[in-house]
Order: structure tokens, then sequence, then C-alpha cells
């Protein structure tokens, strides 16, 4: 470890007053159990860099769950603790500027059974317990004991690295051991505009494979954390570039096009119906599977386990996709309707931003802005209580009837929809009701 820097004034301009002090009286408690008390990992590296301070994790060299106990005894608040983990959460009587819980963790290895597993773990020193980490950015600790408080502890040159730069590994074996590293290499490099270094790229590459070893589940968080970002277009576009995509499965692809689709999801759109929809990763994995068939999107579906709500809204991209040759020609706006009124709105933007066809991305436009929420002035009630019919079947056709004169501007008040459903039943009486299209 090189010459000690102490972090205290950081903290000091960081950190609420009363949140550092209360940092300090659980050190002091620490020290009284002859325990050592760190703050450790992402919130050193972003007090190092200058980002907001979101969460503190602590780590002990002792009981993290008896330390967090003891310390809810004198100061109030709610812990939750993990036995089988060695953790603790002790969540705060009263939030400190955002901060609502302090997390705990006994200090501790890890021990792969094979690659991609979940490791067990034993009690270890702080130095053990920061040689397992992911990164040497993420490898740097803060000393919370009385005698060195603020003393940064640093192993692995983690500090030298943030001000290079440099996204690197602790050890060769560190993507093959836990292969959603490299998802996180990826997130925190475009984060931070950072560059993953030489030697931590080829075993990023070497460790592709062992990214089929992953359950949907932790893809799929790594991805969700991904698209989370301010910026996740770049991040994106370094895992089509790594082979990571494919690897997640062969026909997720990133190119220009979809890149381009991406940052203008990103930035937001110029069209004003859609301009204040906020990006999420639905929509993101609906530009992904855009250019799938259907059954390319149903393998990820399942290969991601994805849930129902984003499952379904891909099939109404697919759906869409099936009648764009339709969208391209004139239709009436009842016609429209029927086309587009199905699918869900996030569909339908997802469409508009994958499509070129300027006719087509009207018509979503159309659709969703002037045209989905048309309703006749008539409903059932008004049926039953002013033109004395009885509830049946046949009241699905004439609101829909009804809709469609309005939709094509047929009608425009009360009186018109009333003349309407008259001249409706007159005709159906009489035999002369379009079954196939609810004219008359």
């Amino acid at each position: 470890m090189s010459q000690t820097i102490n972090l205290t004034k950081q903290l000091q301009q960081k950190l609420p007053n009363s949140l550092l002090g209360l940092l300090r009286k659980v050190g002091e408690e620490a020290v009284t159990m002859h325990y050592g008390l760190y703050v450790v990992g992402g919130v050193v590296r972003d007090l190092l860099l200058d980002y907001p301070i979101l969460d503190i994790d602590l780590v002990v060299e002792g009981e993290a769950i008896l330390l967090a106990k003891i310390i809810q005894t004198r100061h109030g608040g709610e812990v939750r603790a993990y036995s089988r983990f060695g953790t603790a959460s002790w969540l705060l009587s009263k939030p400190i500027e955002g901060i609502n819980h302090l997390d705990f963790a006994t200090a501790r290895t890890e021990v792969y059974e094979y690659p991609a597993s979940l490791p067990d773990v034993e009690s270890a020193s702080i130095k053990e317990d920061i040689g397992r980490r992911d990164f040497t950015i993420n490898a740097l600790a803060i000393s919370l004991n009385p005698t060195n408080f603020g003393d940064m502890i640093d192993f692995f040159h983690g500090h030298d690295d943030l001000e290079k730069g440099i996204i690197r590994v602790l050890h060769e074996h560190s993507f093959k051991d836990d292969p959603t590293r490299i998802f996180r290499a990826v997130r925190f490099e475009s984060r931070f505009d950072f560059q993953i270094e030489p030697d931590t790229l080829g075993y990023l590459d070497n460790a592709l494979e062992i990214i089929s070893y992953l359950t949907s589940k932790r893809i799929w968080a790594e991805l969700k954390r991904i698209l989370n970002e301010s910026m996740p277009d770049k991040a994106l576009k370094r895992l089509g570039d790594l082979g990571i995509f494919t690897a997640i499965y062969p026909n997720l692809q990133m190119d220009d096009t979809l890149l381009n689709q991406c940052r203008m999801l990103r930035d937001g759109c110029e069209e004003l119906h859609w301009s204040k929809i906020k990006p999420s990763n639905i929509h993101y994995v609906g530009l992904f599977t855009f250019p799938m068939g259907y059954e390319q999107m149903r393998e990820l579906v399942l290969r991601l386990k994805l849930p129902n709500n984003v499952r379904r809204i891909l099939q109404h991209v697919q759906a869409i996709k099936i009648i764009v040759p339709k969208l391209k020609m004139p239709q009436s706006d009842s016609q429209l309707y029927a086309l587009l009124s199905p699918y869900n709105d996030s569909a339908l933007f997802i469409c508009w931003l994958a499509i070129e066809d300027t006719t087509v991305r009207q018509k979503l436009i159309h659709f969703s802005k002037n045209l989905r929420h048309v309703r006749p002035l008539i409903n059932g009630t008004y049926l039953v209580e002013n033109m004395g019919l009885s509830p049946s079947p046949i009241f699905s056709k004439i609101l829909t009837m009804l809709r469609n004169a309005r939709l094509d501007k047929k009608v425009s008040t009360l009186t018109d929809e009333h003349d309407c459903v008259v001249m409706f039943i007159t005709n159906k009486a009489k035999g002369l009701y379009d079954e196939s299209t609810n004219t008359y």
C-alpha cells in the first residue's frame, strides 16, 4: 500500500455533519468491541470522483450484525439482519439528506465452487475483504476507527487507477468467478468515461462464454442497471463491440441504426406527442428486438425470462410490424383505429422510433394523439333510458358504430348520434346492416 492519504476533509465536504458525526460514533463503538470499521467500495470511489453519495456500505472486522444491533439500541431506528450472509441494514430513525440506512457486512472472503456460481463466504480481514472486489477502483476503504479516522485503505492501487481513468480487475480469474462483472466493467467504463485496461479486456474476452452460465435473473438485472444509466447508449455500443450481446443471445446485436434509435430515445423526441415520455428499459428492449422475427424475440424473452409486462409489449411490437404495409395505404380514421387500438402506447412509441417510413410514423402519432380516446356521447345507459332498448349484445355493435361515425366525423352532436342509432336499428331490421364493417 502506498503513502497513506487521509480523506477526512473530503468526508466533511461531502457528508452532512450529522451523518459524519454518526459515523464517528459507530467507529467509536466498534473500537470498544475491538472491531475494525471501514467505509468501503463505491462510496469511496464516488467521494474521490466528486459524485453524489447515495448510500453507505460499512465493513466490520468482527460481527456486523452484533455491532448494528448495539448501535440501534444507542441511536434508535430498526435493524434488519441477514444471518446467513453476516450482514445487517440499520434503518435510521430519521433520514439524513436522503440517506435512510447504513449497511453493515462482516469482512469476508469468497470462494467460487465453479464459474458463475454464488460464492461460499468466510470471515476475514479488511485486506481479504477488499481483495474479493470486482475492480481496483471499488477496492478502496476509509477507516472509521478513531485513531486513524479518514485514512484511505488502498492495497491494490485503486486510487492510481481512478486518477488514470482505468477499469482494472484484481486478478485474471475475476470475470470467470463472476461474469456479471463483465457488465459492470462496461457500465463503469461508460459512466465515468474510463477505459478498460488491456489485460482486463483480454480476461473479459476469454470469459465471454461463461455468460451462458449466468441465470436469466442475473443477466436481466445487469442489463437493467445499464439501461438506467444517464447515457446507456454508450454502454450498449460497447456491449455490442465486445461481443457481449451475442454472448447473451446470438441474434441480439447492436448496429449503427439501432444505436441511433437508442440515442434518439435517450435525448428525447422532437415530436411533441412523444417528447414527455421517460425512456425505460421496456423501450430499449423493444428497440433491440424490433429487427428480430417473432420466434427470435420469443427466444430472447425466454432466455432473459422477461416480466410479463415487457413480454406483452414486445408481442405488440411484433404485431404492429406485420400491419406496416396496411399502415402505408390510405384509410379512414375508423379503419386506422381498428388497426392500432389493440396495441399498447409503449409499443406504438417503440415502432415510431424504429420505423423510418414517414407516413407510418405520422399515423402512429395521429392514432395515439387524436384517435385512441375517442368515445361516443351515447352509452349503454342512454340506450336503455332514452331509447327504450333492452340490454343485449347489439349494444356493443351500436357503440362501435357510433365511435366509428365520430372518428370519421359523420356525427358531432348527441342529436347526430341519436339519429344514427335510429337509422342503425331501422336498417338492421331491413337487413341493410353490414356486419363486416359495422356500417350500414
